[in-house]
């Protein structure tokens, strides 16, 4: 498998800061990234209790279960919007 060569967290610098993502009304969000960002900020506050998290990934979509303490994670394919809400889709 290609997991152990994978990491569930994205290496890319977010386009604006988590808090400045937050604030953002959906509307204003002009940029895939924006949005992914959004996204996963939103999913992860609002799905936290299920111990899960949603991240990008540099690669090919993947689930990771909970491990040693660790929520499992929702890895989506390359940073894609879409690819995020097909894996959440998944997921539910």
């Amino acid at each position: 498998t290609t997991s152990s060569l994978v990491s569930p967290h994205s290496i890319t610098a977010p386009m604006l800061t988590p808090d400045q993502v937050q604030r953002s009304s959906w509307k204003t969000l002009t940029t895939e990234p924006e949005q992914v960002d959004w996204l996963i900020l939103h999913f992860n506050d609002w799905f936290s209790h299920h111990n899960v998290t949603l991240v990008k990934g540099d690669f090919e979509p993947e689930y990771f279960p909970a491990i040693n303490q660790q929520p499992a994670k929702i890895q989506f394919a390359h940073g894609f919007f879409n690819s995020a809400l097909h894996e959440i889709s998944h997921w539910s």
